[in-house]
């Protein structure tokens, strides 16, 4: 939108204080104070993107200075049908010019030509379209890459020792879901899909069990992730106990948990862990709700547009009764009302709170207590992870993750704990173990609960927990060789590609031919055939058609989700950088034979009326776009006033221009460069620019300005960010030849 034009006046109000007497340096707080008043996004000191800022000021400086006034016209698009692209670059032209027209369009302004085909052997329809641009973005890495990712996995076969895990890169398509990664993992490593578990591990600890609906793109690219193959996968399926719902409509009584950190709305506020349990005790009129969390003792209020951050437990809705275990455990104390009697979630909730936590209620209700109906099929199976811990208190080594019948005792439990770990181990390791009952997968460096108590009974019949986490722990220190084989196989976060990138560099005319190479659009990107009348995946070909006299140049250093800076080296030339190959056209992107605009000699012609074939033929200058009519105002004698002004439609108005100008070569010199230091979350900018005065580079640093040689520009590959090239034909005289 138009600042009306004070974003035009502030900024030559800036450079003209760069470019008086005396020369120093300028902080332009007034100028940032100008841009934050009609763009809220630059206020204050937060970290921004300079290229956002780049072309937010060339945007609005257009606006501002737009010989297009009132209000906007609509316009389409439109495609070739066929027609020759030089016809259809024109057309786009001239549509452009009807809404912006401006001495910034001329700089900066070229056009993109768009080709979509559909891949249907008995369609094969082919769209054509041009777009302006104001900036090129760059792509660092090939399209394959682009619609691609690699993760390094970590592979446990099944009933092998520890020495046998592999560690294997995986490519998969960016935008699928993690069955792709398990299904790509397993043939790598010659395993059957179905039998295998993906895992994230965080802290020697497993962080996440993924599903195989689980999208990639939550998976980062440093995550490391283990895949096991196991006999019943199934064991570690999650059933619908573990099912959850949105918070954001939440009822009184309903059970529900943080799912990350962030303060309560009540005027005592607490931070609220993410994890935290709580029960909803009342709504009120506006939606916000009275949350009594697990250890604060006060409810807590929870605003409508906060619910959000909680999720429900859809179990309190249910009806499905649990039977209470006959020995009257409850996790760490007894439940000793509840032996041998049936409850709902709700019903064992309303019992037995505050008394006991919400959190160990819900683990109790869902991993100790027996469904009262059997489950239909093969007997239940429970999901079993084994950690390691040494003297110290602290995990270490891979964990070991198997699966065992639901139904069983303790002493069955640790007797497959040994089985399992004499095969993963070797039959020879030691077998002086303790293992211990862990309750919080946060906290199992703290476990304390033995497996199999001294004074108990270990052989009766246990319901296990859906997954039964265990701790094993030696009387002293594990022995070295378990150790080293524990640690050895143990995954390591992925090493950071800056230092391999930092070899492979690519020079900038390769970037622009990944930028015009044709690529198949993903099923996740499938568009609309207007001739199929089916979304398809379409083959997809951008091409330069027309370059401004200013190119404006980003490269991609970004990831789409912003987590992930690219550090990929990139060779750019600061003379010469030549473009022909990739642009198909030596027109201007505005040839003055062929557009009409605001101060262009113009003839009438094609009208059709009486009055208007006297117009027919009759020459004049286009003063302005009327955009409420869609129409331009032609002056014919220089004396008429603007009352005499004739309002012609742009289609019967000719350019008298007898050539579009001189053909324009895509040649271009290095101007500027914007580099950017840091990484994803933050960082500083700096910039290289070259004098048109004298030719000199100078590094531009907040307020140190120093002179530099050109060597060190060309040495900004790992930094350069935007790169300003102008154009061989408008280069300054004091740069020479």
């Amino acid at each position: 939108e138009t600042t009306k034009g004070e974003l035009a006046v502030g900024f030559e109000k800036l450079l003209r204080q760069l470019w008086g007497k005396p020369r120093r340096a300028i902080a332009p707080w007034a100028f940032k104070d100008l841009v934050a008043k009609f763009a809220s996004g630059f206020d204050g000191y937060r970290q921004h993107d300079s290229m956002e800022f780049i072309e937010y000021l060339i945007d609005g400086l257009k606006e501002d200075v737009n010989r297009v006034k009132g209000k906007k016209l609509y316009v389409e698009r439109a495609d070739s049908n066929g027609r020759p692209d030089g016809v259809v670059a024109l057309e786009a032209g001239n549509k452009f010019l009807l809404r912006n027209d401006s001495v910034v369009d001329d700089i900066f302004v070229g056009f993109l030509k768009s080709s979509t085909a559909c891949p249907e052997p008995d369609c094969r329809h082919e769209s054509v379209v041009f777009d302006p641009f104001l900036s090129v973005k760059v792509p660092l890495q090939s399209p394959q890459q682009l619609s691609e990712t690699t993760f390094v996995v970590t592979v446990f076969p099944v009933a092998n020792s520890l020495s046998a895990a592999m560690k294997l890169s995986v490519a998969v398509k960016k935008y699928g879901s993690v069955d792709l990664l398990i299904a790509a993992a397993a043939k790598a490593a010659g395993l059957q899909p179905e039998h295998c578990l993906l895992v994230e591990l965080y802290q020697d600890r497993i962080y996440k069990f993924f599903e195989a609906s689980d999208l990639l793109a939550d998976v980062g690219p440093s995550d490391i992730l283990v895949l096991y193959e196991l006999r019943h996968p199934e064991a570690f399926q999650l059933s619908t106990v573990h099912r959850w719902g949105s918070g954001e409509v939440v009822k009184e009584g309903d059970l529900v948990e943080t799912m990350l950190a962030f303060a309560s709305n009540s005027q005592d506020s607490h931070e609220l862990r993410r994890g935290v349990s709580g029960k909803v005790l009342s709504v009120d009129e506006d939606g916000d709700a009275s949350i009594k969390f697990d250890g604060i003792h006060e409810p807590q209020w929870v605003f409508r547009d906060f619910l959000g951050n909680l999720k429900t437990d859809l179990n309190m809705d249910s009806d499905e009764k649990r039977l209470c275990p006959h020995d009257n455990k409850a996790p760490k104390r007894p439940l000793v009302p509840c032996s041998a009697k049936e409850y709902t979630l709700r019903e064992l909730v309303d019992a037995f709170h505050p008394g006991y936590s919400l959190q160990d209620l819900r683990d109790y209700w869902r991993d100790s207590m027996k469904p009262t109906q059997e489950p239909e099929g093969p007997p239940p199976r429970s999901g079993v992870v084994v950690f390691f811990r040494d003297t110290s208190e602290r995990l270490f080594g891979a964990p070991v993750v198997f699966d065992a019948p639901r139904q069983s005792s303790a002493q069955q439990l640790a007797d497959a704990v040994s089985e399992e770990l004499a095969e993963r181990l070797g039959n020879d390791a030691p077998r002086e173990w303790t293992l211990f009952k862990a309750y919080n997968i946060h906290r199992l460096a703290e476990a304390d609960e033995r497996l199999l108590p001294e004074d108990e009974d270990s052989n009766d019949d246990r319901w296990l927990r859906e997954r039964e986490y265990l701790v094993a722990d030696w009387p002293e220190e594990a022995p070295e060789h378990v150790r080293q084989l524990l640690v050895a196989a143990a995954p390591q976060e992925p090493a950071s590609n800056s230092d391999e990138e930092k070899d492979q560099s690519v020079d900038l005319v390769r970037c622009f031919g990944w930028l015009t190479e044709q690529e198949q659009l993903s099923e996740h990107d499938a568009v609309y055939c207007c001739k199929c009348k089916e979304h398809r995946q379409m083959f997809k070909k951008v091409d330069l058609w027309s370059v401004p006299p200013v190119l404006v140049l980003q490269l991609k250093r970004f990831a789409e989700d912003m987590r992930q800076r690219l550090s990929t080296p990139v060779n750019f030339p600061l003379e010469g950088l030549d473009l022909r190959q990739f642009c198909l056209s030596e027109a201007p992107a505005f040839p003055a034979d062929g557009c009409v605009r605001a101060g262009q000699r113009v003839r009438i012609h094609g009208l059709e009326s009486a009055a208007g074939q006297k117009l027919n033929g009759l020459e004049g200058v286009s003063r302005y776009l009327d955009s409420g009519s869609g129409r331009f105002c032609v002056q014919l004698a220089e004396s008429d006033p603007s009352t005499e002004w004739k309002r012609m439609k742009p289609e019967n108005l000719e350019a008298l221009s007898k050539e579009a100008g001189p053909k324009v070569e895509a040649l271009f010199d290095l101007s500027a460069v914007c580099k950017h230091i840091g990484d994803a979350r933050f960082g500083h900018y700096v910039a290289y620019v070259r004098s048109t005065v004298d030719g000199k580079w100078r590094l531009f640093d907040d307020e140190s300005v120093n002179e530099v040689p050109a060597e060190e520009v060309a040495r900004q590959r790992v930094g350069a960010y935007v790169l300003f090239y102008v154009r061989r034909d408008i280069r300054p005289e004091s740069w020479a030849s």
